[in-house]
Parts: structure tokens; sequence; C-alpha cells
């Protein structure tokens, strides 16, 4: 089924950055390039998370000559939670996406997904491979999935991935915006939410682009166990 109307539908990608100096420019440039190809209507939300370096002064020239550039801006680091919070809130579009800007996922996929899809409430992203990233972001990255089918095993039986990127419906961010703002239980709150409301869940495998440059700021301590409360703090209420 052909779902794609350049005419109608209107798509809103929001990247979350922070430190972003050396990607930033190609980021906003790819993703422009392919919206303005695929879509009539599209904006790009980009949360600055109080970048300390020239980042956020890149996005501003960007911003200035596309109206379809809209920026946010924090005075210090809130990390990814509070980033795709601000930046989902904000987005106008009738579906939203979340993509990072070291483009992990291929700007020219999102119309290819959106038209495979359809109809759908929440499309949940898989990666079909975890390349390129780090051993101990790989180890990470498995003890989440791994609690995660633990503590819900009912609602994740049939996901093998909740922390890669989601596209949704505006209509429905009320009902599933989450609690968390923590970079390790943000996304995966707001597909158990989803799955809990019955709501048109689909996933779809695609392939991850992996990191060339700058460096990843996820991983660290602190944030896993940010993220191991919201778990906790979650699964007590659910």
């Amino acid at each position: 089924m052909l779902f794609m109307n350049k005419n109608k539908v209107f798509i809103s990608v929001v990247m979350p950055v922070y430190n972003e100096r050396l990607l930033i420019d190609s980021a906003i440039t790819e993703t422009i390039e392919a919206l303005s190809k695929d879509f009539e209507r599209y904006e790009l939300v980009i949360v600055d998370d109080g970048s300390t370096d020239d980042t956020y002064n890149l996005i501003l020239n960007h911003a200035d000559k596309n109206n379809n550039i809209i920026v946010i801006r924090h005075d210090r680091n809130e990390n990814l939670g509070k980033s795709l919070h601000d930046g989902f809130l904000k987005a106008s579009g009738e579906y939203i996406i979340f993509n990072s800007a070291d483009l992990p996922l291929v700007s020219d996929d999102i119309k290819k997904m959106l038209e495979q899809q359809f109809p759908f409430d929440l499309l949940n992203i898989e990666r079909i491979k975890y390349s390129g990233a780090s051993m101990w972001r790989k180890i990470v990255s498995f003890c989440n999935k791994f609690l995660l089918h633990i503590l819900f095993p009912a609602n994740t039986k049939d996901f093998k991935d909740m922390n890669f990127t989601i596209i949704l419906k505006k209509e429905i961010l009320r009902d599933i915006l989450p609690k968390a703002k923590s970079p390790g239980f943000f996304m995966p709150e707001m597909i158990l939410k989803a799955k809990n409301k019955k709501l048109n869940i689909k996933n779809m495998q695609i392939n991850y682009q992996p990191r060339h440059k700058g460096k990843s700021h996820f991983g660290k301590i602190k944030d896993i166990i940010w993220s191991l409360y919201d778990m906790m703090r979650f699964r007590l209420n659910f």
C-alpha cells in the first residue's frame, strides 16, 4: 500500500545533540535533503543539550537559513531522555521520529519505513546488527535488554531492541509520554505504555550505521544507575 502523499504528510525528526561540532553540519544537511525530497511538509527539531563547543552556533547558522529547522537550547546538559521529551513535545508533525547526530538511521529510510508499515500508532525500529559499538556499550545494551525482559516478560516478548528509535503518531504522545528521563529507559517506557494501552504497535528491523566521527556520550555509570532507577520505579507502579 502506498501511504506517502507529499502534499499531506507532515513528518518531524527530533535530533538531540551534545558537543557534536564534527558531525552537526553534515547531519543537518543530509537530514534536510532527505526530508525535502520525500515530504512536502517536514521539520527538523534540534535539541542542543547544553553543548560547550561550537555545536549550538553551527545549528543556528542552518536555522537562520531554513524555517523548517526548529531549535531548542538547554542551559546545561540534561541528557538524552530530557532532550527527547522536550523535542517530542515541540514537534508539530503527524508522525515523529528520533535520530542522533551521527545518523545511525539513514535519513532516506524514513519514507520507506512509513510506507511499508502503515498503518500504526507506534513503530519500534530494531537494529539488525549493533556494529561499531565498543564492547562496553554492547555489554550495557545486553544487560538493559535482559532486565527489560525479566521485569516485563509479557510486554517485551515481541521486542528484541527497545532502545534504538521509534516513529509514533503525535496524537498518542500525551498518553505514552514517560516519566523517565534516563537514556536507557525513556523509549522502553513509551513502548511499554503503548503496549499496555493496546495501541497498534509494529516492529521493523533496519541496518544500523556506526559512528565515524566524534564521541558517543552514552554508557556512563551514572546513566546506568539512573536507568535502573527509572526501570524499577516503573515496574513497581506497572
